[in-house]
């Protein structure tokens, strides 16, 4: 090869990939060229240049660490307010509802299933406590009036029953003396037109069907048994203390 083929190469002219070259075209292209340039025109390494570039080490950078931020603190948490419930009036024990005598009621089983219904559905109505609490006054009062109402009418039922001289008030009947029959004591009563009767255990004595359950010298006991508006048994005694006749009365003061 020669100068003018070096020359073109270097030029661009004449593009060649990495041929052999012999120790005689080298010299030549190194008297034309500068280091620099002839191995670039050759398309070779240039020898003084190394492979690898010395690179500084990395300098560590410390940054300042970060300042612990506090963590949030949560707010309380404020509940909710519960809703309010809606609680009914509270209702007590009625005491002025009519008794019924067991007796009547006994009558009513027997004789009218009607009366004997409302009686017992309402008898359940106010043995619950809740369903109570949620009537509002209106419709409480109208409960209570309709079921007064009804227990009249039972009592109206007891009227109707066979009844002796002795049931009446107690303040219209006088224990005035006793006899005994066969071992059995018998109380004598007077009622307030002066008649005289004779009562003896177990006969029914007073208004509301009571029994007499007791004689003694000086006292009558009678037994009462009523069914209140709850439907529970209820049990009373009335006494008729002895009194002496008004005849033995003045007779005492006349002795005396």
């Amino acid at each position: 090869m020669d100068i003018w083929v070096a020359v073109l190469v270097l030029l661009g002219a004449v593009s060649v990939g990495t041929p052999a070259y012999s120790e005689k075209e080298l010299d030549a292209v190194k008297e034309k060229f500068p280091p620099g340039e002839r191995y670039h025109t050759l398309n070779m390494r240039d020898p003084f240049v190394p492979l690898t570039r010395k690179e500084e080490p990395l300098k560590k950078v410390f940054s300042p660490s970060p300042k612990p931020v506090a963590a949030p603190v949560p707010e309380p948490v404020v509940p909710l307010p519960e809703k309010p419930t809606r609680e009914g009036k509270k209702r007590d024990k009625l005491t002025d509802m009519p008794l019924i005598p067991v007796k009547v009621y006994e009558e009513i089983q027997e004789t009218d299933p009607k009366t004997l219904a409302d009686l017992k559905r309402y008898a359940e109505l106010f043995n619950d406590v809740a369903e109570l609490q949620k009537m509002d006054e209106k419709k409480y009062g109208q409960a209570v009036s309709q079921y007064r109402g009804i227990l009249r009418h039972a009592q109206g039922i007891g009227e109707t029953m066979a009844k002796t001289e002795l049931q009446v008030d107690y303040d219209r009947l006088s224990f005035v003396g006793m006899i005994r029959k066969k071992d059995q004591r018998v109380a004598l009563i007077q009622t307030q037109d002066r008649k005289g009767y004779t009562a003896r255990v177990g006969t029914f004595m007073g208004p509301n069907l009571g029994v007499v359950e007791a004689i003694q010298k000086n006292r009558i006991t009678i037994h009462e048994r009523y069914r209140d508006y709850l439907g529970e048994e209820l049990d009373k005694t009335q006494n008729i203390d002895f009194e002496i006749p008004s005849r033995e009365r003045a007779k005492e003061r006349r002795s005396g």
